[in-house]
């Protein structure tokens, strides 16, 4: 195995061969000179290598740029891309304005139904009131709601026979303010007896 030296020697006898095969394959249009051979590399494998491989990916990296891959656009995509944003523009506003049709519609609906329920309950308020006689009214009126009332007020029996009593007592007082409906209270104090 040899070393990795080489002798001067061994030099110059490379030099001398290299020289006579370039006069033998030499072409006019070639240079006296033989062209000076490539210095020796000393750097490891491993170096040369990793030379090259960031020497092809600087070239992709240079070829892939984005730079490189951005064109201006032709007239024909403008109009094209123009065409779509204007198709697109008057779909939206066409939505919008079925939109604002459907909105103002169901307001509108809602309030002529609130204006019937308005209009339904002010007829109902009005129609009772019609359906009544109308006869020198404050007397009956006022006697009916004591009598109802009368009727309404319901108290606890008691174990004796005092509740008798009392309903009975109950009853006369309703019956003599029926005949004091309409008048003052001057005219009813007097009559009036109050019940312990």
């Amino acid at each position: 195995m040899s070393s990795g030296f080489v002798s001067e020697v061994d030099l110059a006898e490379r030099r001398k061969v290299r020289k006579e095969m370039w006069e033998k394959n030499k072409k006019d249009s070639d240079p006296d000179e033989p062209p000076e051979e490539p210095a020796p590399d000393h750097r490891s494998l491993y170096e040369r290598l990793k030379e090259q491989k960031d020497k092809k990916q600087e070239d992709w990296e240079e070829a892939h740029k984005l730079k490189n891959m951005v064109r201006g656009l032709e007239d024909d995509e403008v109009d094209f891309l123009e065409l779509v944003d204007n198709t697109k523009m008057q779909e939206e506003k066409r939505i919008r304005e079925e939109e604002l049709t459907a909105i103002q519609e169901y307001r509108k609906k809602v309030s002529q139904m609130q204006q019937k329920a308005i209009e339904a309950e002010v007829l109902s308020e009005l129609k009772p009131e019609s359906k009544r006689p109308a006869t020198s009214g404050g007397e009956k009126k006022k006697s009916s709601q004591i009598s109802l009332l009368a009727g309404a007020i319901k108290r606890k029996k008691s174990d004796d026979d005092s509740g008798g009593k009392e309903k009975n007592a109950k009853i006369k007082k309703s019956s003599s303010e029926e005949e004091h409906v309409g008048k003052t209270i001057e005219e009813i104090k007097p009559k009036t007896a109050y019940i312990k």
